[in-house]
């Protein structure tokens, strides 16, 4: 901070000529980098208190976890674990929800084509598709949020049915998820362990939702979308537990054979962040939950 001020205070120094002619204005410029670095400081120092606070939270966390969050209006970044693979449980859909969209940019896919809900497409677990009428047909535009409003493995399952599996993790592959894949194994839904499970990793999952914020994932109007759906559940069991109501956030969680994830992007009046924590080995999802909701609780006191 204080190279800060001296850096002003030269630069208006050697510069006598220059504040006489521009007045006021140059006066303005001034402090506005003096309060940038300033803000940059007090931001910095709430940050190394929230790292200190969530690292002990981790190091007393019984169970298998890993995370990622970046402050995106600072650039600071903290991650623990980012590259271990985790069941993917439901976190599986935002993947899929961003490959789609993919496609559809390149003119793969049509999301106005239609897909019927076939008996082998019903899937148990979450979603509202596993009760509807078979030979029912949806959009591919209305799968997809029906998919991540409702967390729905039916809808999920008949997307995947229709581009590929194999397809699938070609496209997790192009679109920079180098750890990610999906089996359609995962889809059963015992508590057992299963072969051919689905995995991703904090790493990729961060990326993803990263490149989607930064509008560098498609162009700015898919980008928008991608948010857009993102801010459709109303899950409040994790990251949305203690979450401010002039914050807003855009995520996707995840709940499956011990694992417990959510993760996502918060739009807050101060800044916006990222936000991934996986969890699994979970003996009650009660302990992940609440593990969850409090490092949310901590980022948003501290970020």
């Amino acid at each position: 901070m204080n190279n800060s001020r001296q850096q002003i205070k030269r630069t208006i120094s050697i510069m006598p000529s220059i504040l006489w002619v521009a007045g006021l204005g140059l006066l303005i410029t001034a402090t506005q980098l003096y309060s940038r670095h300033y803000d940059r400081d007090k931001a910095f120092a709430r940050w190394a208190t929230f790292i200190n606070e969530i690292s002990a939270h981790v190091e007393e966390y019984p169970y298998s976890a890993g995370m990622v969050i970046q402050d995106l209006k600072y650039g600071f970044s903290f991650s623990y674990q980012e590259n271990e693979k985790f069941i993917s449980a439901s976190l599986i859909k935002l993947p899929i929800l961003c490959g789609l969209y993919s496609m559809r940019d390149h003119g793969l896919v049509s999301f106005d084509h239609e897909l019927v809900l076939r008996k082998q497409d019903v899937t148990p677990g979450s979603g509202i598709l596993r009760k509807q009428k078979l030979g029912t047909r949806y959009t591919i535009r209305e799968l997809l949020r029906i998919m991540i409003k409702e967390s729905d493995n039916t809808a999920a399952k008949m997307l995947t049915r229709h581009i590929g599996f194999s397809r699938m993790n070609m496209i997790f592959q192009d679109i920079g998820l180098t750890s990610t894949n999906i089996s359609h194994k995962s889809f059963n839904m015992t508590r057992h362990k299963v072969r051919d499970e689905s995995y991703t990793t904090p790493r990729d999952i961060s990326y993803l939702l990263r490149s989607v914020y930064d509008q560098q994932f498609c162009s700015p109007v898919v980008c928008r979308e991608i948010i857009d759906t993102l801010k459709l559940p109303d899950d409040r069991s994790r990251l949305a537990r203690y979450l401010p109501d002039e914050y807003e956030l855009a995520h996707k969680t995840g709940l499956l054979r011990g694992a417990c994830h959510d993760a996502g992007i918060v739009f807050t009046p101060r800044g916006d962040y990222l936000i991934c924590i996986m969890t699994e080995e979970n003996q009650r999802y009660y302990t992940a939950k609440r593990f969850i909701a409090h490092i949310g609780r901590l980022a948003y006191n501290q970020i």
